[in-house]
């Protein structure tokens, strides 16, 4: 089972004095000496190591074949591979095997780097699964191991068992003060082991590498919502800040097939600035691909630069050798890693399989003619040696080749080259109780798409019309955003402990997941936003109407934001066509100019009438205004302003949808759904309900604040009963009644789906009724037809419920049944997926 990499973590460095067995796994740390320019373009006079093992078998086909490694199961286990040294790269040096006192020559060695002084290498390392039949005994788990030159020393950098074995850790690199940043399934705190948990993808985050500008590049898997799903290049600083996309979100369709997609991985930095990647699909090409040089300062995809500018030149092909990345056979040979080198030669340490093929049961090297002699021989997997490119006159040497049956997946040099930068964070503590764990959003208008604004079909026709206060705030379509964030789902096959949820416990939308609200924050008149937001939680973005409605469509990425951090964005993206690549979103500094530029006269909203306390400065959005007069810790705090409007200085997010006119104009109308009106169950807890914390979520479970709706008693104020469930119930329903819709609202199990309630079903799921033809049988009774009945709610959002939510608007039939607050629940849920339960702890969340 795919076990899914949801972080990048961080081990720390402890003072010597107080080393003990958990302290000395964490000094396992680069040096900072500054290298020299490197030798002669022709030799290297530094060391290599290189993983070498046995051509992997999948031993549970029958007959047992090659195995092909699959990217999105990065724990792959490849019994019999070493860490090997040379104290040269020639094919004459001896080479020495570092880990097989500790492999015993059945484990396995992946992820090797070097530190920037070159005199210690990391790695991760599994030792043998002994009771591989047995589901009592937990598999050993991949462990980092550390190996210093001038000692010979190889030790496991978490030495206490229990501790080292509490998650699979993986893909360590050195980072410049002292610490290892690396991928691992790991809970973010340890009783044991101080490690920070930096990125939070829901899918998996790899090869985190130090950029020269002290920076992270790591390969994301972009799988939110099942909209996306590629591994795309991301950056962010090394203690989780300024995330962000830096290249090929939209240049996976750029392989050989535009059908088979690649993926960038592996990245590593040149000398030059560029990243060596090695871009190859998923599965089914034995680990190889194309090594590829990316241009990141300059593009954010293969034919889009960082400014938006079409232009080519994202990306380029290394070598010259002809690489088919779809799976189909390659007569230039298969790339499964490549190790730049930094004595300015440009040249490239690689690991590269020539192409093979059986014929007479043997195996033969790949050419065009013995292919097409050939036509039906199958490929067999490429025997990957040590090569050295030089791409001043493109020539590959063979440096190291493998034995038979054998394969060399992953080179580094022993290189010293200079320390990279040094980048700090915010320096909040998130354990200090007396923290404040929250970064900041700013979003300077939601009705700024890629640099064009978008009325939203309001027929207000620019920004400055849309936030005059002659503008009455019922005719702006943007009202409020809703922060969400992704559940993560437990495995129990880490922790027999753990539920195993049933399929039935998700939507009717597997790939949305379970998902959770963090909170609610008004949009102000010119369409920006500043909220406070849990730091180190994925979250997205979804802006709201009047109703509390989503407007448009799912953010298609999580974001995060470390504590201290203040992240600001133009506002929304847009795909327009298939065909054009979409210009930068989400990467600081690229794209267009923003659409809200803020007022040039910092008197502006006085004259239109506002409240004269919250006066922007020159450029400042109303977002940035509210803040800095409203906020008592600003330097340009007015008080007048909390003595008009008490709330305005309020940035945190509320679980109650609310707007406060009286922050800007006071002439408009206030809303309010808030959670304290409902009669049912509220899916919050009591005390979030009095006071957000960063803890606080709203957590909507169908059974528990759904369903009750339909029962709760209501009347219309004449005595009729108008209580769901008097109309929507089994005889009525059952007897294909389509004055209520063939509706079953009432209590009880699904009998097809016995795991959920039946209302749920009748909602979100269509079903076959038998419904009067108009015409009689030659006996004179009524002749019935199979009808069709689509679902009165969608999980594409309320805003496309228009089914259900038109009975309730007004003039509707259902009109006042139900309250705005109650809607307002049923409008988040759908939005949110319409998920049967969103919390998968739940006791009575339905498992296998």
């Amino acid at each position: 089972m795919i076990q899914t990499l949801r972080h990048i973590n961080q081990c720390h460095l402890v003072p010597a004095m107080l080393l003990s067995s958990i302290a000395v796994l964490i000094t396992a740390c680069g040096g900072g000496e500054t290298g020299t320019e490197g030798p002669d373009v022709g030799v290297i006079d530094y060391p290599i190591a290189y993983v070498k093992r046995p051509t992997p078998i999948d031993t549970q086909a029958m007959p047992p074949v090659p195995a092909q490694e699959d990217i999105t199961d990065p724990l792959f286990f490849g019994a019999g591979g070493d860490l090997y040294l040379r104290n040269r790269a020639t094919v004459s040096a001896s080479e020495i095997n570092i880990t097989n006192s500790v492999t015993g020559g059945t484990g396995d060695v992946k992820d090797v780097d070097v530190s920037h002084d070159g005199t210690k290498l990391v790695f991760a390392l599994r030792l043998e699964d002994l009771a591989p039949n047995d589901d009592t005994i937990p598999p050993p788990s991949w462990n980092l191991y550390e190996y210093d030159i001038t000692t010979q020393q190889l030790r496991r950098i978490i030495q206490d068992d229990s501790t080292a074995e509490e998650g699979d850790d993986i893909d360590p690199h050195y980072l410049t003060d002292g610490r290892i940043i690396f991928s691992s399934t790991r809970q973010q705190h340890s009783k044991k082991l101080r490690v920070d948990e930096v990125s939070f993808n829901e899918s998996h985050d790899l090869d985190p590498v130090l950029l020269n500008s002290g920076e992270i590049v790591f390969s994301r898997w972009d799988n939110a919502s099942g909209l996306n799903n590629g591994f795309s290049l991301y950056k962010m600083n090394p203690d989780g800040g300024q995330l962000q996309i830096v290249y090929g979100g939209h240049s996976h369709a750029t392989g050989t097939s535009s059908s088979v997609p690649i993926e960038f991985t592996q990245p590593r930095e040149m000398q030059d600035g560029r990243l060596l990647v090695i871009a190859k699909p998923t599965t089914g090409t034995y680990g190889g691909g194309d090594i590829f040089t990316i241009d990141i300062n300059g593009h954010i995809d293969f034919d889009r630069s960082s400014n938006g500018a079409l232009v080519a030149g994202g990306q380029s092909s290394a070598t010259p050798s002809q690489i088919t990345t779809d799976g189909s056979l390659s007569l230039g040979g298969r790339y499964i890693s490549a190790f730049p080198l930094w004595d300015g030669s440009g040249r490239i340490l690689i690991s590269k399989g020539l192409c093979q093929i059986l014929v007479n049961n043997e195996k033969r090297v790949c050419t065009t003619d013995l292919i097409a002699q050939n036509p039906t021989a199958p490929e067999v997997p490429p025997i990957y040696n040590i090569w050295m490119f030089n791409p001043s006159n493109n020539t590959e040497k063979l440096i190291v080749p493998a034995e038979e049956n054998m394969m060399i997946a992953e080179v580094v040099a022993l290189q010293p080259r200079s320390q990279p930068a040094f980048v700090s964070g915010p320096g909040i503590d998130c354990t200090d109780p007396l923290a404040e764990c929250v970064g900041w959003l700013h979003i300077r208008s939601v009705y700024d798409f890629d640099g064009s604004y978008n009325d939203y079909g309001s027929g207000i026709t620019d920004i400055q019309t849309m936030a005059n206060s002659a503008t009455p705030a019922d005719q702006r379509p943007a009202r409020f955003i809703r922060l969400i964030k992704p559940v993560g789902i437990p495995d129990p096959d880490d922790d027999p402990n753990l539920p195993d949820l049933d399929g039935t416990a998700f939507g009717p939308n597997r790939n949305l997941g379970m998902r959770q609200i963090l909170g609610y924050a008004p949009v102000e008149p010119d369409g920006s936003v500043m909220v406070k937001v849990p730091a180190n939680v994925p979250f997205s973005i979804e802006v709201l109407d009047a109703e509390g409605k989503r407007i448009g469509s799912r953010h298609r990425n999580w974001l995060q934001l470390e504590a201290g951090e203040t992240r600001e964005c133009n506002g929304c993206h847009t795909h327009p066509n298939a065909t054009t690549t979409p210009l930068p979103h989400g990467r600081i500094g690229a794209g267009l100019q923003a659409v809200n530029q803020g007022e040039a006269d910092s008197w502006f909203y006085i004259a239109l009438g506002t409240n004269p306390f919250i006066y922007a400065f020159p450029g400042e959005t109303l977002a940035q205004a509210r803040l800095g007069r409203c906020d008592s810790a600003s330097p340009t705090f007015n008080s007048g302003c909390l003595t008009s409007a008490p709330t305005a200085g309020r940035f945190e997010p509320t679980l109650d949808v609310l707007y406060e006119d009286n922050v800007w104009f006071g002439t408009n109308s206030d809303i309010s759904y808030s959670y304290f009106d409902l009669t049912t169950p509220a899916p919050v807890s009591a005390g979030c309900q009095a006071a957000w914390q960063e803890e606080c979520r709203i957590i909507i479970n169908y059974e528990q604040h759904i369903h009750p709706l339909w029962s709760t008693p209501r009347d219309d104020g004449m005595g009729t009963d108008i209580t769901c469930q008097t109309c929507h119930n089994a005889t009525t329903a059952g007897d294909n009644d389509p004055a209520t819709g063939f509706l079953n609202l009432s209590d009880g199990f699904s009998g097809a789906v016995p795991t959920q309630y039946n209302s749920y079903r009748e909602l979100l799921f269509s079903k076959d009724v038998l419904v009067d033809s108009g015409q009689v049988d030659g006996m004179g009774n009524p002749i019935l037809v199979t009808q069709t009945v689509a679902p009165s709610m969608t999980v594409a959002g309320a805003r496309a419920s228009t089914t259900f939510f038109s009975r309730f608007a007004t003039g509707g039939t259902h009109e006042g049944y139900l309250t705005p607050t109650e809607l307002r629940l049923i409008a988040e849920w759908l939005d949110i997926g319409a998920q049967y339960f969103n919390n998968p702890s739940d006791p009575d969340a339905p498992v296998n």
